[in-house]
């Protein structure tokens, strides 16, 4: 009887532990981008107010043009892909050099509206290229 009650305390405490919701803003960090297929394109928390954008890097050609990360392949038709995040100051990163290609992106998102209304935007501190996700 004893060693009954032993097993079910210890199972109860077990289940209790891995059933703790996690705190605010204790999401996993995102696997290194030279990692072959780390993640899949979305955008991460990098610790703090940091975000790190995955995807295909596309240039839009509307109100006047402005960088893009979207969830898309390089193949298929990035025009029509959900988009991840508006890169502000991508042109200064680099971006003309990485276009069409996977790229990650770090940065802070802005607050308050967007006159592109083309998704969350961020100014990057930094992007680059990224290897292709794996098949889920």
């Amino acid at each position: 009887m004893r060693a009954v009650l032993a097993v079910s305390s210890l199972l109860v405490v077990s289940l209790a532990v891995g059933c703790t919701p996690s705190p605010p803003g204790s999401a996993p960090k995102p696997k290194p981008s030279g990692t072959r297929g780390a993640r899949q394109p979305g955008l991460y928390d990098a610790g703090g107010k940091r975000k790190q954008a995955y995807g295909v890097l596309q240039h839009r050609r509307l109100e006047g043009g402005f960088w893009v990360i979207v969830n898309a392949t390089p193949q298929g038709q990035p025009q029509k892909a959900r988009v991840v995040v508006v890169v502000l100051n991508a042109d200064a990163l680099g971006a003309e050099a990485l276009a069409g290609r996977y790229v990650v992106a770090e940065g802070e998102l802005l607050g308050g509206v967007s006159t592109r209304m083309a998704g969350p935007e961020m100014r990057a501190d930094w992007l680059r290229a990224a290897e292709a996700p794996t098949a889920k």
